[in-house]
């Protein structure tokens, strides 16, 4: 299968802030039928789903690319400013929760949220099940269907389950 332009769809983007560290959430939409704005009340939505499992995290600014771009313009952010409670210790600091999903074409999706309060330590799944994050998060992906698509602009079919480990990539970047 070819790769894809990174820039061939419209995205949007929420940088947010939590346990002292700074991280960005993207997903594609499609422009022809949804606004940008559309796309960041759907992001509000996720960041809402997920607030009772987050640490407190700060919605630091929302920012979108059109098709064919990769400029990231300003635009409003939608939501609540703030999200969740508490803070981390430094041991559970890069808790990552991931849900994934590919569609009819074979492109793979993927959102990912930094700052989960995590219980279990480790890598492990959550199934979906009534009122866990998983599901809450899945009810939210899979209620738009022009907002949280694959880089070819297609649906995804979503994995009943969330993903939750830490974050290679905060690790790299913190190693001394």
């Amino acid at each position: 299968m070819p790769a894809l332009d990174p820039s061939n769809t419209a995205r949007a983007f929420v940088v947010y802030t939590n346990n002292g560290d700074q991280h960005t959430v993207m997903t594609r939409y499609d422009s022809s039928l949804v606004s940008e704005t559309d796309a960041i009340d759907a992001m509000a939505s996720l960041f809402a789903a997920a607030a009772g499992s987050l640490y407190e995290t700060t919605i630091d600014r929302a920012e979108f690319s059109a098709i064919g771009s990769n400029v990231r313009l300003p635009t409003a952010w939608t939501g609540d400013a703030t999200y969740g409670s508490g803070s981390s210790t430094s041991q559970d600091r890069d808790n990552l929760w991931s849900w994934t999903g590919k569609s009819d074409d074979g492109r793979r999706f993927r959102l990912e949220l930094l700052g989960i309060k995590t219980t279990v330590p480790g890598n492990f799944r959550q199934a979906r099940a009534p009122s866990n994050l998983a599901d809450a998060v899945l009810d939210v992906i899979e209620s738009f269907s022009t907002i949280f698509l694959t880089i070819s602009g297609g649906r995804p079919t979503m994995n009943q389950y969330a993903n939750a480990g830490d974050s290679d990539v905060w690790k790299q970047n913190h190693r001394g």
